[in-house]
C-alpha cells in the first residue's frame, strides 16, 4: 500500500454547539480541504480535534487563527492507503509493529486512508514502504 506524509493539526475547542462547525467553516472559506478528521472529548471535557492535510497546512493554520482557534499541536504523520476489506488496517499496523515502532495516533481519512502518528513519522513511512 502507498504511504505518504501529511500534516496533523490538533486544536482544542469549547464544549458547545457549533464549535466544530466554526472550525470547518473557517477552513472552507479559506479554500482548504480537510483530508481527515477525528474529534473526541476526553477527561477534561475539552474537545480535541485532529485535522489532517496533505497540502495547505500553513493556510489551514492561518484560517483557524483568523477564526480565533488556536493550534495546540502540529506534526508530521503518515497516510496509508487501505483496501476496503477486513484486515487491511491490521496488515499495515503489523508492519509498523515488526519494525519495533510505537504509534500514538490513528484515525481514518477520506479515500480509505489511515492516518498514523508516532515519534518518528519517517521511520513509520519506511516501515510501510513509503
Amino acid at each position: 500500500m502507498a504511504a505518504t506524509k501529511a500534516t496533523d493539526i490538533a486544536i482544542t475547542l469549547e464544549d458547545r454547539p457549533g464549535a466544530l462547525a466554526l472550525a470547518a467553516d473557517a477552513l472552507g472559506r479559506a479554500g482548504v480541504n480537510i483530508d481527515g478528521i477525528c474529534a473526541a472529548v476526553e477527561g477534561s471535557r475539552t474537545p480535541t480535534v485532529h485535522l489532517v492535510f496533505t497540502r495547505a497546512a500553513a493556510e489551514a493554520k492561518a484560517a483557524l487563527g483568523t477564526a480565533g482557534i488556536a493550534v495546540a499541536r502540529e506534526r508530521e504523520v503518515v497516510l496509508v492507503d487501505l483496501a476496503d476489506r477486513p484486515g487491511s488496517a491490521a496488515a499495515e499496523l503489523a508492519k509498523i509493529a515488526r519494525a519495533g515502532l510505537n504509534i500514538d495516533l490513528a484515525y481514518l481519512a477520506t479515500g480509505d486512508r489511515l492516518v498514523i502518528g508516532g515519534a518518528d513519522a519517517g521511520r513509520i513511512a519506511e516501515a510501510l514502504g513509503g
